[in-house]
């Protein structure tokens, strides 16, 4: 298997179940990099109402980096407050470009702090931890990655500390030419209210010493929400009726600072503007079933639903569920019982609506949602583990 298309030759598993089992996932070539993007701050952020900015920063940032070969298949998660992505030996100079052009995005237009690393997967290979990944099949349309493996986790830790990760930041001292392309970044859909009361973000982390354990405890979890929300359909964040897009400037405004050219007020105005245009030209195109852009658009709202990046694995099992509070007690008591016997750990995060960015490959046909909680889920959710797994670890 030829290195550069590693990840596109990986045959793809047929459900989520499998993709959080380790033992399927492949070893990720060590002449591949490891990419990581990550809001510095974010939780202050998050917690003064700016979880969209950084929910779009980091979007954003994935949006530059799949554009530097669109030819190539990446492998990535979208963390809300951050991304992890891997990429082949042939893009490591046009991706330092797209990543330092991402960075002064982020903090010429929303006055946050983008921290970005490219590491070797050689480096991390040979202190023995591993990475390992593997691809499902989400939907029609969209194969979505999973991770595995101490690596990962170690690389994000890394890069956040400020000696030993000073060797893998990108840095933007004039050296590179900063040259982000964000083509295909879109948020224009309103927040999706919850169906019946909330939407819940969870993360689940197993402390199993044993890896082989592992697949057993996610499977185990799994097959809990399954039993207290029902099937998939039921606890799926994202309904078609519940679908529209925003003319509402301000939410428009993101997405008009990541497209402008020229940083100013006045340029973000017009573009959020014409943005707004846009989505009551694709509001008619729903309703309608026109076809614009080579494409039907009738049918793109039950896309949007099929293709919705509501959970994902990268070591821990994440999810966006909408529930009732009841259902939301009983999965708490349930992970208050597996924590109790040392199994697992986990955080949890309720929000009123749920938010998605979006990348669009091809529009009207190749896209891909990515769906948080409306106030930060996942990094609240990421909070609550981390004060859980300072106590695990006593």
């Amino acid at each position: 298997m030829g290195t550069r298309n590693f990840y596109r030759d990986l045959v793809a598993l047929e459900s989520f179940s499998e993709a959080t089992n380790s033992a399927v996932h492949a070893s990720l070539p060590e002449d591949w990099w490891i990419v990581i993007a990550d809001v510095k701050g974010s939780t202050v952020a998050i917690e003064a109402g700016r979880y969209k900015d950084v929910n779009t920063v980091a979007a954003a940032t994935m949006m530059a980096v799949i554009n530097v070969d669109r030819d190539s298949e990446l492998p990535f998660i979208f963390g809300g407050d951050g991304a992890l992505m891997a990429i082949p030996p042939h893009m490591v100079d046009g991706v330092k470009s797209a990543l330092i052009g991402a960075r002064r995005m982020a903090g010429d237009g929303f006055n946050l702090e983008l921290r970005i690393a490219l590491m070797p997967a050689r480096a991390i290979l040979a202190r023995d931890y591993r990475l390992k990944v593997c691809k499902y099949r989400h939907s029609k349309k969209i194969n979505q990655a999973s991770f595995s493996g101490y690596g990962w986790s170690w690389a994000e830790n890394v890069m956040k500390d400020e000696v030993l990760g000073a060797e893998f930041l990108v840095k933007d001292d004039g050296s590179i030419n900063p040259t982000a392309d964000f083509t295909g970044f879109e948020c224009r859909w309103k927040p999706v209210k919850a169906r019946l009361e909330s939407k819940l973000a969870i993360i689940v982390q197993c402390m199993e010493k044993n890896p082989d354990h592992h697949a057993e405890v996610y499977q185990d979890y799994l097959h809990q929400i399954q039993k207290i929300y029902g099937n998939e359909k039921k606890y799926h964040p994202l309904a078609e009726s519940k679908l529209g897009l925003t003319t509402n400037l301000a939410r428009l405004k993101g997405e008009a600072i990541v497209r402008s050219r020229s940083r100013t007020p006045l340029n973000y105005l017009i573009g959020s503007i014409a943005l707004a245009v846009i989505s009551v030209v694709g509001t008619i195109a729903f309703r309608f079933n026109l076809k614009l852009m080579g494409a039907r658009w009738g049918g793109y709202k039950r896309e949007v639903v099929d293709n919705a990046d509501f959970r994902k694995f990268d070591g821990a099992l994440k999810m966006i569920v909408d529930g009732t509070l009841e259902q939301e007690m009983q999965l708490k008591n349930y992970l208050d019982a597996q924590k109790a016997d040392r199994r697992l750990v986990y955080g949890l995060h309720r929000s009123p609506e749920a938010i998605m960015t979006c990348l669009v490959f091809t529009p009207g046909q190749d896209h891909a949602h990515f769906v948080d909680g409306s106030d930060g889920g996942y990094a609240m959710a990421a909070k609550m583990l981390k004060i859980q797994l300072a106590i695990f670890k006593r």
